[in-house]
């Protein structure tokens, strides 16, 4: 019986952390059906503040990507185009083919 009477607070504290992560990342996919991208905000305290994210085809048509651009409300917030293929020192990996990678944002906050 002693057991039972920890179930419920434990429930609650997993489902308020889990509304709490949920709610400070983004994931959708494009108009078109052809990427999927996900943000996520970092909360780790000891790394910089701003947003993890990762952008990836879904479809396996051959693709050049020369520049991804980040916009909210029309304006650019961040742009990047550099994407060498491989694993990058901080542990983020870009493929050509089917095209996918991983950004870090940095943010002001």
């Amino acid at each position: 019986m002693g057991k039972k009477k920890y179930v419920i607070p434990v429930i609650v504290f997993l489902s308020v952390v889990y509304a709490y992560t949920s709610s400070i990342s983004i994931s959708e996919k494009s108009e078109n059906g052809m990427w999927k991208y996900t943000y996520k905000m970092n909360l780790d305290a000891s790394e910089p503040t701003g947003w993890q994210g990762k952008i990836k085809q879904l479809d396996k048509q051959e693709v050049k990507v020369e520049k991804l651009e980040f916009k909210d409300n029309g304006k650019t917030i961040t742009d990047t185009d550099i994407f060498n293929e491989g694993r990058d020192i901080d542990g983020s990996v870009t493929t050509f083919h089917p095209f996918s990678t991983e950004f870090f944002w940095e943010t002001d906050q």
